[in-house]
């Protein structure tokens, strides 16, 4: 075989090592710069502007952002893989200038894959759809990146203001989010799938386009103060959510009064399409949906009810373990409530998710404050669907409803009407408060479920005859009814009596055992 002259591969592996820096740039962005050529190059000379930065970067380059305010003239378009990083994100502040348009402060467009933000803090201001960083359109996108972030609002938006946006037919995938925070905007996060084409009997059902958001890893972040919600997702697969902190989402808190009724930490709201694998660990979630009508903590719904009949959604697969959901208006509710499916036209809840487990989860004293009238459930957990595998188990359900006739740990409800029999749910091995385990739901819209404990209470279509005995999410579990245990009487010892037996005793011995004497 023949090989190149040495001075030849010399020469090619330098233009491959310099061919390799090229796509490698540094450049830099500082309040004192100048948008202008032969600037960008170093921190001493920096560019004025984000986007003129990434107008002059190339795939793989980094642009560092100095410390200070930056308004953006524009949205500032990515379409090649980026690196942005910041000072800190208590240092470094994004926003734009140009609020009467709708879009992002970064639009996400395609050749983005790969882009890392981190370090940085991005300003949306309260008009016309303003977003934080956003995917929009018929583009794909895998390997986003989001650490040290902070994406905040006007902290009463009336504007739809976004901090992370997918739509129009995006997709989404791989990505990752860390240690950052979404505040103080109408929706944290806001995924959805848009409309489809009429159908007759149906209006204008959801039809996805072709979007996805999907490899979802996020962690140690906070989504708090959101006007309507922490996160709504319309869309949503093999996602997992572990340490995050939701709070004061959908709350008078987050929006200066109450935005509509349905409030929400998390509202995972799935239209027309499979979802699968959705995981929520070791987090928190506190005062969210507080006084909404159907407010809450965590709501997953995968609907096929009224105008979705004709583009149902499916979801496969939900975990919730060892999280503390304390003080909201509602706990955990599976399925949309009080659903009228339009073919046919009579009420029938959700049938999915599929294969969801609670377990060990705190789900204590989550008490509404809504003074209207409504026909949402209480309670800590609550499901209106009729999945055959709901599974609630090992969680301590203390506190939650409206006391103190009404303390659901959980209700499945059925609505009078309600066509065919209702789903079972799997409550199995709780802690309810009290050792005589659950007592009877109280709900006008469940019938007697026949508990008998002075623990909080259980709704019928739950099994729930094995509970805990103790706040130990790991102890044993017993059955209706649990007896008592009685202590038995022990006589007090008779010495005397005793000593007389043990030697009569010993004397019958050596009678037995003395030697006979031959006749």
């Amino acid at each position: 075989m023949m090989q190149l002259p040495i001075t030849f591969r010399l020469t090619l592996s330098l233009l491959l090592l310099a061919s390799g820096a090229a796509h490698a740039a540094d450049w830099y962005v500082g309040s004192t710069g100048s948008d202008a050529p032969g600037q960008g190059a170093s921190a001493g000379t920096p560019f004025a502007t984000v986007g003129y930065a990434t107008s002059a970067a190339a795939n793989g380059d980094t642009i560092h952002i100095a410390a200070g305010s930056y308004a953006e003239p524009a949205s500032v378009t990515v379409n090649k893989s980026l690196r942005y990083s910041g000072a800190g994100r208590a240092s470094t502040s994004i926003s734009r200038s140009n609020t009467g348009v709708g879009g992002g402060v970064f639009d996400l467009a395609a050749g983005a894959s790969g882009s890392r933000f981190e370090g940085l803090t991005i300003r949306v201001a309260d008009s016309n759809a303003n977003l934080g960083i956003a995917a929009a359109g018929p583009i794909s996108l895998t390997g986003l990146t989001l650490d040290q972030m902070a994406i905040v609002g006007p902290g009463a938006p009336v504007a739809l203001v976004t901090g992370l946006h997918i739509s129009g037919g995006a997709s989404v995938s791989s990505l990752t989010v860390t240690n950052s925070l979404f505040t103080g905007l109408y929706y944290g996060w806001l995924a959805s799938v848009g409309g489809g084409t009429p159908v007759a009997g149906c209006g204008v059902p959801a039809a996805n386009t072709g979007g996805s958001f999907d490899g979802i890893t996020v962690s140690n972040t906070e989504f708090s103060q959101n006007r309507e919600k922490g996160l709504y997702a319309e869309m949503l697969s093999n996602a997992s959510f572990t340490a995050v902190t939701v709070r004061d989402n959908g709350a008078p808190v987050a929006g200066g009064g109450v935005s509509n009724s349905n409030g929400a930490g998390f509202d995972i709201n799935l239209k027309a399409g499979n979802y699968r694998n959705i995981s929520i660990t070791q987090s928190t979630f506190t005062g969210n949906g507080a006084a909404t009508a159907n407010g809450g903590a965590i709501m997953v719904k995968a609907r096929d009810d009224r105008s979705y009949t004709c583009s149902p959604a499916t979801l496969d697969g939900v975990t919730i373990t060892h999280n503390t959901i304390t003080g909201n208006e509602r706990g955990i509710r599976f399925g949309e409530p009080m659903n009228i499916n339009v073919l046919p036209s009579v009420l029938a809840y959700n049938a999915g998710p599929t294969n969801a487990v609670v377990r060990f989860n705190q789900i204590n004293n989550n008490v509404p404050s809504f003074n209207g009238t409504g026909n949402d459930q209480y309670g800590g957990v609550i499901d209106q669907t009729l999945s055959p595998s709901i599974h609630v188990n090992r969680n301590s359900l203390m506190g939650n409803g409206r006391g103190p006739s009404d303390l659901n740990g959980i209700v499945n409800a059925q609505v009078t009407g309600a066509p065919g029999p209702n789903n079972t749910v799997d409550g199995v091995c709780n802690w309810w408060g009290h050792a005589s385990g659950p007592g009877e739901s109280q709900s006008v819209y469940t019938t007697p479920s026949g508990a008998t404990g002075s623990g909080d209470m259980v709704s019928s279509n739950v099994a729930y005859s094995l509970f805990l005995l103790s706040s130990d999410l790991n102890g044993p579990c017993a059955s209706f009814p649990v007896a008592p245990v009685t202590a038995v009487p022990v006589p007090a010892l008779d010495w005397r009596a005793l000593l007389v037996m043990v030697a009569g005793l010993a004397l019958a011995g050596m009678a037995i055992t003395r030697p006979r004497t031959r006749p």
